[in-house]
């Protein structure tokens, strides 16, 4: 069993992020305001669907809930749908 320090972490900043990205280029980095900032449509989603998966591990036996594994999907929500803007200003 190969333990990497800190591979949790880093599965779930590219699994979330690369997720981020994908579904941000989908939808053409669509976005939206809430309370007067503007955020990616599929980044919003994809940070839904992190945080009640993460939530819903407070209800199963055997699994945690991790305020750090939140962070690093978030973290790589939005570095992930950063570069997807910059992706697609690049594109002709």
């Amino acid at each position: 069993d190969l333990a990497i320090p800190g591979g949790d972490k880093v599965g779930h900043f590219f699994i979330l992020g690369g997720f981020a990205f994908v579904l941000n280029h989908a939808l053409r980095c669509r976005t939206v305001k809430v309370a007067g900032q503007t955020f990616l449509v599929g980044s919003l989603v994809v940070l839904a669907l992190a945080a009640a998966e993460e939530t819903s591990q407070l209800y199963i036996p055997g699994r945690n809930f991790d305020w750090f594994d939140l962070a690093a999907d978030a973290l790589g929500i939005w570095v992930m749908g950063r570069l997807a803007v910059r992706v697609a200003a690049a594109k002709p």
